[in-house]
């Protein structure tokens, strides 16, 4: 619904210079890093963006995906613990275009929202589920294409503690719709 209504807004929205506006469909292959490596192992994320040209080398840009990391297995005082993580993130944020060559450019991309976040724990038979929609913030650094896209970066939940909530990403993604 968010990527419908940005999509629509951003028909009148293209820069001068015949840019126009996209959406995208992108796979990211994530890894827990700093304290986050605790609740989870590397996982998958299916994403939606949606580009908007702001200037020959500026672009809005809309996210919305859903994330899920392998289970991950801890002995803590001799109970076996069994951790999994899903996310589902609602980013915004800008990408800065630089270096073009024959329809190619790198790009700086930052994006700032929430995340809604599902922690399942299986302990000693008990399971137990914690939901929290927490900020969010990522930077990322990338190349893109006519059709498609790849990019690495680093994202946190609670930007405000710290990197301690860190999963590093690289993405590929495919240009689905222009307009």
């Amino acid at each position: 619904m968010v990527v419908g209504a940005a999509l629509a807004l951003a028909g009148g929205a293209a820069a001068a210079d015949d840019e126009r506006s996209s959406l995208d469909v992108e796979l990211s292959a994530r890894v827990p890093v700093a304290a986050r490596r605790d609740l989870a192992e590397p996982g998958l994320g299916l994403s939606a963006r949606v580009r908007v040209p702001l200037g020959p080398r500026l672009e809005a840009t809309a996210q919305l995906g859903l994330a899920g990391y392998l289970p991950r297995t801890q002995q803590l005082a001799g109970i076996e613990v069994e951790r999994d993580l899903a996310q589902a993130p609602v980013l915004g944020g800008i990408r800065l275009g630089f270096a073009d060559r024959d329809r190619t450019h790198a790009f700086l991309a930052a994006e700032a929202g929430v995340v809604f976040e599902r922690v399942r724990t299986t302990s000693a038979g008990a399971r137990e589920v914690d939901d929290a929609l927490e900020l969010a913030a990522a930077v990322g650094a990338g190349v893109v294409g006519r059709r498609w896209s790849v990019a690495m970066g680093l994202g946190t939940t609670r930007p405000h503690d710290g990197l301690g909530a860190s999963t590093a990403t690289v993405t590929v993604g495919w240009n689905l719709l222009r307009r």
